[in-house]
């Protein structure tokens, strides 16, 4: 888990380093050291890539990918919009809560249950929806607000919701299962029933900018991007949107929902003057690019980050200016699909071997420990290997395996397809502590 890992990191380099880093730290600095250290240890866990199945949101952009034709128009049409890129962390960004099974259900009272989407979340029961007691929608018209069970891998995403004490309403209730749903637009779906939060049918934590990956210091996906200039035009959009977002632009090159954007990859990002976090974002978009979903406020060219508010991080000195980044060095490319059959002209993804990942419970404990291991791996994997730290292996996806001894115990994890594999190694993941000494019998009766 990221939070644990972190709190690893900084353990072992704080009793290294802390005590050089005071000599030379001015006070402002070593206020901010000390934050980021608080922030880092009791930082919530989250996931970077929330849904787990492939998706041409967490493909990379390949070498030579197929070109949009009028490309340079778009890109035009996007620096007449706003000249720089953004990033709304504040009143318009996405907060995230998570739940487990333990928590209560709440019944969200529907706005317009009588249309036909309306209809159709209440066939579905997505108004239902476990709802932690801290949650609060985004302070904002759109008042977004995304729900998720840590437990079973589901996601609720509300909209335009308004909270009275312990009532809840919202215009739009949507549900997907992390585990086996995309989230991606398929002309086999129909689109009223497709439905989310946006209009564009792109769930709201696709593409988000997360607190956690910044702190790991990587993004690995395409970023969820806004302008205010879609054009209006037929309702349909490209892959991976599915609908214009009420577009409002008439001018001809005024981009659609679904396209993708990608920086220049020969664009050196360490000489742009950005900071860590504008780094971030600037290799981000050479990988993956950005991919516009969102019909955002006017001359925005904007990014969404996930909201902090009422929580302990906070995004005050992360996130910096993006003014360096050059617009006039993106190009719009096709979409990048494994399965060229959903989305026309698109580059097609090489095949490629699994991303290795797993989860275990219990991760301590006393001896004997008997820990359940789950296979967790993207990329349709068809077999694995375990390897316990101890000696031990198991060929089975899911295994069960008993640590009889106390210890720290590495796991290495390989997941295989037939175009190769990938191993995930998690050190001193198990950690087993001594039983408790028995107790004394009681005394023995002298006479």
């Amino acid at each position: 888990m990221l939070g644990n890992r972190m709190t690893s990191i900084f353990i072992k380099l704080s009793l290294s380093g802390i005590f050089s880093s005071l000599r030379v730290l001015s006070l402002g600095a070593l206020f901010m050291f000390l934050m980021f250290s608080v922030l880092l240890i009791n930082g919530e866990t989250r996931a970077d890539q929330f849904f787990k199945t492939p998706s041409t949101w967490y493909d990379k952009i390949p070498a030579n990918p197929l070109i949009t034709p009028n490309s340079s128009n778009y890109v035009a049409d996007m620096i007449i919009n706003n000249g720089i890129l953004t990033t709304e962390y504040r009143q318009w960004s996405i907060p995230i809560f998570y739940a487990n099974n333990a928590t209560p259900i709440t019944t969200v009272t529907l706005k317009n249950p009588d249309t036909v989407y309306g209809k159709w979340m209440l066939l579905k029961h997505w108004n239902e929806i476990p709802i932690p007691a801290d949650a609060l929608p985004s302070n904002s018209a759109d008042g977004y607000c995304a729900i998720i069970n840590t437990v079973t891998n589901e996601y609720w995403e509300m909209a335009r919701v308004t909270k009275s004490g312990n009532s809840w309403d919202a215009d739009v209730t949507r549900k997907w299962n992390l585990t086996t749903e995309t989230g991606d637009w398929s002309p086999k779906q129909p689109y009223d029933l497709h439905g989310g939060a946006q209009v564009s049918g792109v769930p709201l934590i696709k593409g988000l900018i997360t607190y956690s990956e910044i702190q790991k210091g990587v993004i690995d996906h395409a970023l969820m991007f806004g302008y205010s200039a879609t054009r209006k035009a037929a309702h349909w959009g490209v892959y991976p949107a599915y609908k214009y977002n009420a577009g409002v632009s008439e001018r001809l090159w005024a981009m659609v929902e679904g396209m993708r954007l990608q920086l220049n990859p020969a664009l050196d990002c360490s000489t742009l003057g950005l900071n860590r976090y504008g780094q971030i974002v600037c290799k981000a978009l050479q990988e993956y690019g950005m991919i516009l979903t969102i019909n955002s406020g006017p001359g925005s060219n904007n990014f969404i980050a996930e909201s902090l508010e009422n929580k302990p991080e906070s995004w005050i000195g992360i996130i910096g200016s993006l003014n360096a980044i050059p617009l006039k060095q993106f190009r719009v490319v096709e979409p990048v699909c494994s399965d060229c059959s959903i989305c026309p002209n698109c580059t097609s993804k090489p095949p490629s071997p699994p991303i290795a990942n797993f989860t275990g419970s219990p991760t301590s404990g006393t001896a004997p420990l008997n820990v359940t291991f789950t296979d967790t791996s993207t990329g349709s994997p068809t077999s694995w290997s375990w390897d316990f730290g101890d000696g031990s292996t198991s060929t089975l996806q899911n295994p069960s395996h008993t640590y009889k001894n106390p210890g720290s115990y590495t796991i290495s994890h390989t997941a295989t397809n037939a175009y190769g594999s990938n191993t995930k190694t998690a050190t001193s993941y198990v950690t087993v502590q001594s039983p408790p000494p028995p107790l004394p019998g009681p005394p023995k009766w002298v006479p």
